[in-house]
Order: C-alpha cells, then structure tokens, then sequence
C-alpha cells in the first residue's frame, strides 16, 4: 500500500495510472488547499472509472521544530496497534485535518451526522465542485451549492 507524496496540481494522469496506490499526500504541513483540486480530479476519476478512490493522507513534513502540529490523520480504531491503523487505513476508517477535530461520524440512509467537540463549519463539496468558484454555503442543494453543518 503506497501513497503519493507532494503531488502536484498537474500530476492527475500521472498519479491514475500508477497500480496499487492507496491514495496521495493531500495536506503537507498544513497547506492542503494547494492539493483540493488534484483530488477532486482523483476522486471524480475513479468513480467514473469504477474504480476504488485514492485515500488523501496528511503529514507535518517535519523538517524543522516549527513544522510541528500542522497536518495529521485522526482514526477510528478498536485498539492502538499496527494492525489497526494499517486496517484503518486501508478502510478509510479516518480523516485528514488541520482544523477540527470530528469526535463521530454516523451514516444513517442518506443522513451523515458529524460531531464536534466545539463549533465548526464543514462544507461537504460534491464532484467537480472545488475548481468551480466559490461554493455557496446552505442546506438545499443547487449547482454551485454546498451543504454547511
């Protein structure tokens, strides 16, 4: 299971036509909105392809005391091993963040419940959705819309 790390916004073939990859870097030290579009391309991709999604991994990218905290992946696990995390992994049992922190996440049909610990905005983007402008945050649907919890 591998995964790409620093893609750039122009390396979407490059990245689709590599075999067995997990998924790519999409937050490096906290400048994830550089990688939004690449991975939408991805994600957009794959389901037209019918194809299993590429995860999108975080990372401080450590290379000094400063970079520290700025990036990183928080998972549902059973129990703290490497069996789990690599089973969350492989999964998507988890998500990439330098913002909130999501303490559940509970699908129920066509409902997904998110809780915070403390109040957050989360915008859910639909496919093609990240290069197309501003979003315009509600709770109806709508071609440039995106739901705001």
């Amino acid at each position: 299971m591998g995964h790409a790390a620093h893609p750039s916004p122009n390396d979407a073939e490059r990245i689709l036509a590599l075999d067995g990859l997990a998924g790519i870097e999409i937050s490096h030290a906290g400048g994830s909105v550089y990688r939004d579009g690449l991975w939408d391309r991805l994600l957009t991709a794959c389901a037209e392809a019918d194809r299993a999604f590429l995860w999108g991994y975080a990372a401080d990218d450590t290379h000094s005391l400063t970079k520290i905290g700025l990036s990183w992946l928080a998972m549902r696990l059973a129990r703290v091993d490497e069996l789990a995390i690599k089973a969350a992994l492989r999964a998507g049992a988890f998500y990439t963040s330098n913002g909130p922190a999501i303490t559940d996440i509970a699908v129920e049909g066509t409902t997904i419940r998110l809780r915070t610990p403390t109040p957050a905005e989360v915008r859910w983007l639909k496919s093609g959705q990240v290069d197309a402008g501003p979003a315009e945050p509600g709770p109806g649907p709508g071609e440039t819309h995106c739901l705001k919890v």
